[in-house]
């Protein structure tokens, strides 16, 4: 009745053939064949997660089965991204996250930016002068990217699509019942042509961003650079989705994670740093289409581009820290701060209220 062999090429002999189920079990599982992603069951969460736990034997700490002294040896977007995803994104997706996060990460005019420096000009820590920026990252900041998200799921979850990095997947049915007024706006400014076109320089593939760059050639709108990176993020999870390691609120989240991540970096920057088209010197098309989110983060706490030996001590420093357990003040915070949005409805959750948690 079922079959996963977890995509290896078994001989004949270890791969039984699936038949259909006797009634009414049939019916049960062709609508469990409908349910995209999975469900997380109910469960007490203190001095618990579903992502870090220390290692009884060694002291080390693990995110998603990941020890932190593995993680080291990853870049700091790629441990974003295996935080959220449970698993590391390959080159092509490295490429697009680079993307996604330097595009949001000029704070240059954000209301969060001048919170942040008022804060730290009043003696707070760092984290709390940051959590003043956080809190300007709401739900209706990243309403557009969620709703795109969900539509993206909920158009190409019954397609056969496997690998989003495809180009040569057929889209044609989904450009043909897509709703053009989730995905399109009236938006005239560069950032999205910036973005598509460091997506081009970096030579990163996406069948979500071509079926949007299809959508907006037959016309009706242009695209915003919130869309395009809810098709990143899309792009990103699909494989855990498909394989049901994540939930679909988790995914349509993943854009607010993303935006979040952004700020954080962005805003421990003060604002005479940063201008309309710059971010602490650096064009804003330049850390788009060349810079990796590492080499951002350190270009916005020390002041400079790190060469090759400094990237790998500030890549190790960061993938030391990704976590530091499942009972710890900092996760209780997080977990507690958003204690009151859920958990019947999932939705209800301020992704934003957690990290400043």
């Amino acid at each position: 009745w079922f079959s996963n062999d977890q995509g290896i090429d078994l001989p004949d002999n270890l791969k039984p053939a699936v038949v259909e189920a006797m009634a009414p079990y049939n019916e049960q599982i062709a609508g469990l064949s409908e349910q995209v992603g999975t469900v997380f069951p109910r469960q007490t969460m203190k001095d618990a997660s579903g992502a870090s736990m220390m290692d009884p034997k060694t002291q080390v700490t693990k995110i998603h089965g990941t020890s932190v002294l593995d993680a080291s040896t990853h870049t700091f977007e790629e441990n974003l991204v295996q935080s959220l995803i449970r698993e590391y994104p390959d080159e092509n997706g490295a490429a697009l996250t680079n993307v996604a996060l330097n595009t949001f990460v000029n704070q240059s005019g954000k209301v969060g930016l001048a919170a942040a420096d008022a804060s730290r000009e009043a003696g707070n820590s760092p984290n709390t002068a940051l959590s003043a920026a956080v809190a300007m990252v709401g739900p209706k900041q990243v309403e557009q990217a969620r709703t795109v998200t969900t539509a993206l799921v909920e158009l190409f979850k019954k397609s056969g699509l496997e690998d989003p990095a495809d180009v040569g997947f057929d889209f044609s049915a989904q450009l043909e019942a897509a709703d053009a007024s989730l995905f399109l706006t009236d938006y005239s400014g560069r950032c999205n042509v910036a973005m598509l076109a460091a997506i081009e320089a970096r030579g990163a593939k996406s069948v979500f961003i071509d079926f949007l760059k299809a959508l907006e050639q037959k016309g009706g709108g242009k695209l915003s650079c919130s869309v395009l990176v809810a098709a990143i993020t899309t792009h990103l999870a699909w494989k855990a989705l498909m394989r049901k390691r994540l939930s679909v609120t988790t995914v349509s989240n993943l854009p607010w994670h993303f935006r979040v991540f952004s700020t954080l970096i962005g805003s421990a920057a003060s604002a005479d740093k940063q201008e309309r088209h710059t971010f602490c010197g650096v064009a804003n098309k330049e850390l788009m289409s060349s810079w990796s989110f590492t080499e951002t983060a350190h270009l916005a706490l020390l002041g400079n581009r790190p060469n090759e030996e400094a990237l790998y001590a500030f890549s190790v420093l960061l993938g030391l820290i990704i976590t530091n357990g499942p009972g710890t003040i900092s996760a209780q915070g997080a977990k507690g701060a958003v204690s009151a949005d859920g958990p019947e409805v999932p939705e209800r959750i301020q992704v934003n209220k957690g990290y400043i948690g």
